[in-house]
């Protein structure tokens, strides 16, 4: 009888998709945008959803050289791989990065400065994002705006030696950490037209160091904390702010914001309003306050929780105050220092505030709700009332 062999099993391959990460592609070139009623040749530079590292550079007058480098995988510039290619008559640029964890930079193959005769506009889209200077003197001016405004993600703008005739506003309202950093390294400081700083959700960082500014300084945060310093560690001298100064923090994350020179060696002029408002804030705070001299009206306003504010009460040096001067701590138990601290009662040695307020301003130092310190050196050797008799209140 005849006997049918079994079938052995024979073991095959499968073939799966392919896993390749496609390059970034970027496109780049110079078109004629309507701005207002004018049409303004543009460099503009659009990029994917990959990950895209994009340098600007400047080779001539209105000509910019664009590459791209490798962050995952390679930055396509026009179609070549990490490519370059050059463009002339420019005198604005706009960047669209696309989403993606995009690395956008200015000078970082070509040293030297990088002069934009209209507007400098970037939009990173979603993903983190870095948006840095290297290299050079003077390095980035802008001769209108400068402005970035980012999707979700984490983000990181670093300027140093930045020049701007218009304002420079960083808007980062999606979900994500914000890190606004604006610096010099080199005797020359930065000269900003106006600064606006408008976060959301995330933790918001903000360091402003040797910079002019012949506007006002805004600064916006939102529900996860921040660490604000505006001229507090300058490496090369004094600083001015042509306007107010107004830094405003809600949510239940804790803030500390310095204002002024944190080390003595310098001053911070401001020649508008000081205005720090943490009263939609939870999450209490550290404000600092120290070598300022405010020209117009200061407003202190602390959170609903434990708050410390101090005015010229960690390095000998003088603030002085030329309009009026309203403190509310706010709810918590808050403590208020006047070139004194709990450690130096009668006054920290060298520490000077001065209130120049009008007979017609007020001087206001209320400690809110809770049970509240305050620390107030010698009238009269630390602290001087010119014209103006201050009203104290809610104080332990």
């Amino acid at each position: 009888m005849y006997q049918r062999k079994p079938q052995c099993f024979r073991p095959a391959f499968e073939r799966l998709e392919d896993r390749w990460t496609p390059d970034g592609s970027v496109t780049a070139s110079v078109q004629n945008l309507l701005v207002g009623t004018v049409f303004v040749p543009t460099l503009v530079i659009r990029g994917d959803f990959a990950a895209n590292g994009i340098d600007v550079s400047q080779t001539g007058f209105e000509t910019y050289q664009v590459s791209g480098f490798t962050l995952t995988t390679a930055t396509n510039i026009n179609g070549a791989p990490n490519g370059q290619a050059t463009f002339s008559g420019a005198q604005a640029i706009s960047i669209n990065t696309g989403g993606g964890n995009d690395f956008l930079t200015f000078g970082l193959f070509n040293n030297g400065e990088i002069d934009v005769v209209g507007n400098l506009a970037i939009n990173t889209g979603a993903g983190n994002a870095t948006v840095a200077t290297f290299n050079g003197a003077n390095f980035l001016r802008v001769f209108k705006d400068l402005s970035i405004v980012s999707g979700p993600g984490n983000v990181n703008y670093t300027f140093t030696n930045l020049t701007t005739v218009g304002a420079a506003k960083f808007t980062h309202t999606s979900g994500g950490n914000t890190s606004v950093n604006i610096n010099a390294n080199t005797a020359a400081p930065n000269v900003v037209g106006r600064i606006g700083i408008l976060t959301g959700s995330g933790f918001l960082t903000v360091g402003i160091s040797d910079t002019n500014s012949t506007g006002n300084v805004a600064i916006v945060g939102g529900p996860g904390g921040a660490a604000i310093n505006v001229d507090a560690f300058n490496a090369f001298g004094s600083s001015s702010i042509g306007g107010s100064v107004g830094i405003v923090v809600s949510g239940l994350g804790f803030v500390t914001a310095n204002v002024g020179d944190q080390t003595g060696a310098f001053n911070l002029t401001i020649n508008g309003n000081l205005n720090v408002n943490l009263s939609q804030s939870n999450g209490g705070s550290n404000v600092e306050i120290n070598n300022v001299s405010v020209g117009g009206s200061a407003t202190l306003l602390g959170s609903a929780n434990a708050d410390t504010f101090g005015i010229q009460d960690i390095t000998a040096g003088t603030t002085q105050f030329f309009g009026s001067v309203f403190v509310n701590l706010g709810g918590g138990n808050d403590i208020l220092n006047l070139a004194a601290d709990v450690n130096n009662q009668a006054g920290l040695g060298g520490a000077v505030v001065n209130f120049f307020t009008p007979a017609s301003g007020s001087i206001i130092l209320n400690g809110g709700g809770g049970l509240n310190q305050r620390f107030i050196g010698t009238v009269g050797t630390n602290v001087f009332f010119f014209a103006k008799v201050p009203s104290v209140v809610n104080f332990i």
